[in-house]
């Protein structure tokens, strides 16, 4: 398996790959790319030390609003981020 130097990397090549995977619909793969990423702002990970990489995700969530184009893939995310911020 490869290696990655943070989870925020590998979680962006997986994003990535779910949008190359879906990439003749990209209403779908605005919604795809936003339920991938919501199970991780909901329950993230730790670095081992207890601290969640919640922070991270929504940082994330956050950056990728602007590349979106389905209107309700955006409010989605955005009502994510509100509630865990």
């Amino acid at each position: 398996m490869e290696k990655f130097r943070s989870i925020k990397e590998m979680a962006v090549q997986v994003l990535e790959e779910m949008n190359r995977l879906s990439a003749g619909s990209r209403v779908a793969s605005d919604m795809e790319i936003v339920l991938g990423l919501i199970p991780h702002i909901q329950n993230p990970c730790s670095d081992g030390k207890g601290h969640t990489l919640r922070r991270d995700y929504l940082n994330m969530a956050r950056e990728m609003i602007p590349e979106l184009e389905n209107p309700i893939a955006i409010e989605i995310l955005k009502d994510y981020i509100e509630k865990y911020s």
